[in-house]
């Protein structure tokens, strides 16, 4: 009983955070949407729902191999944007989620290292640059409050959300390494994907992606310094100062990319 109230209030937490992307893509269009998407909500909200219970070391752990399959959260992405054209979301996922499972499979074959972690990183991101181009697509509408049900976003918020509550209240059972890649699986990713899909199409949540390239510089930067500075710092105090660089980070994303 006490694990499913603590899995309640967590989902609770997590979905509440996924929706919160779906009201920047509403009221901002694909830029901010891919920032606030590429943020570190899936791994963050999952660390700040353990921190408490796991140690020191326990984390520094997990956040180095979430920082390791960073390159399959961009293996992700490259894979959704690559094969965007066939349409709709599902065909796209499958593509991105393949790409992800081959760096985690590498990941798993090895024991994590840093030198692991940064090749897996490194190889990812370059692999994002190169590969993912810009679409030829319709002009999204970047106002608005797009097409579908509310209850359907809402619906798809809440699994994801429960997905990421079930790797943190289960992470000491599962590991640090196992509970860092699980937590860096693109659930948050996917489910905002999924959710800015259908309700503002094909179009929309493509160029989301697009833009996401530079975005998830947040993500890797705060899996990065959660596994530096965990043990030295002390958990808490490190997801803190890792929360506060990955939100420098995407501030600089979007001054960058912003519309002149």
């Amino acid at each position: 009983m006490e694990d499913l109230i603590e899995l309640a209030w967590k989902a609770a937490v997590a979905s509440g955070v996924l929706m919160l992307v779906v009201l920047c893509g509403q009221r901002a269009g694909p830029l901010l949407a891919s920032i606030a998407m590429t943020y570190p909500f899936n791994v963050g909200v999952g660390f700040s729902l353990m921190v408490l219970e796991r140690s020191d070391d326990f984390m520094a752990a997990a956040g180095l191999a979430g920082f390791a399959l960073a390159g399959g959260v961009f293996s992700f992405m490259t894979g959704y944007v690559v094969a965007s054209p066939l349409g709709g979301f599902l065909k796209p996922w499958l593509v991105g989620v393949a790409a992800w499972g081959g760096v985690a499979a590498i990941a798993v074959s090895f024991p994590i290292s840093w030198p692991l972690a940064i090749a897996l990183a490194g190889g990812g991101a370059l692999a994002a640059a190169v590969l993912v181009k810009k679409r030829e697509t319709p002009p999204v509408q970047t106002r608005g409050g797009g097409t579908g049900r509310w209850s359907a976003s809402i619906a798809r918020a809440v699994l994801g959300g429960v997905i990421i509550a079930v790797v943190a209240v289960y992470s000491k059972a599962l590991g640090p390494a196992i509970s860092g890649m699980a937590l860096a699986f693109p659930t948050m990713m996917s489910a905002s994907l999924w959710i800015l899909n259908r309700r503002f199409g094909d179009a929309f949540a493509a160029e989301t992606v697009y833009r996401s390239r530079w975005a998830l510089a947040s993500y890797t930067s705060f899996v990065l310094f959660m596994g530096l500075l965990a043990v030295p710092l002390g958990d808490v105090v490190a997801m803190v100062v890792s929360a506060l660089i990955a939100a420098a980070v995407s501030f600089l994303v979007y001054r960058i990319n912003r519309p002149a």
